[in-house]
């Protein structure tokens, strides 16, 4: 009995917990060169000052995929420029990185295609890599992409734990 009961709760909160995830969380796939990209683009450029500028981020969503990315950050941080050319974008982008705060960290950068459930490419993230010597790995952020109703894409921007600890220790 006491067993049938157990298992009725531990399906009970592993459907709860399920429905609370709130969407689909979609996957990147990094690129070596993306190549000639076509067609028009939402391009969306993010800085924070804090943490010496190293959460800065570009992002390209493709015009008329159906999706949008909607960064999870203060508006006032954002940048969005609509119906930029491919190349434009991509060059808009890396200018950006490079001239932020923090790009004295920056050694590289990478180009990420952004997929659907359906694994098409919707759009690039392009980010700055550290120097790893500073922080111990070349990328420091984590990001999630939560599929939300309508094509709406949440995306949350961090810096990894280690990271943000070794910063709060520094100073």
């Amino acid at each position: 009995m006491k067993k049938g009961i157990f298992l009725a709760f531990a399906v009970l909160v592993f459907l709860t917990a399920g429905g609370c995830v709130g969407g689909t969380y979609l996957k990147t796939q990094s690129i070596q060169n993306p190549g000639t990209l076509t067609g028009f683009y939402r391009l969306i450029l993010f800085h924070d000052d804090s943490f010496y500028g190293l959460r800065t981020i570009a992002f390209l969503e493709a015009e008329g995929s159906g999706y949008s990315l909607e960064p999870y950050v203060d508006s006032y941080d954002l940048e969005v420029r609509s119906h930029v050319s491919g190349k434009v974008a991509l060059e808009q982008a890396l200018d950006f990185i490079k001239s932020q705060k923090g790009h004295h960290f920056y050694t590289n950068y990478q180009i990420s295609e952004i997929l659907s459930k359906e694994g098409k490419t919707i759009g690039y993230e392009v980010r700055p890599l550290c120097d790893s010597t500073t922080f111990g790995v070349d990328d420091v952020m984590t990001l999630t992409y939560t599929l939300k109703e309508d094509g709406i894409i949440k995306v949350n921007i961090n810096l990894l734990d280690r990271v943000m600890k070794q910063l709060n220790s520094d100073g």
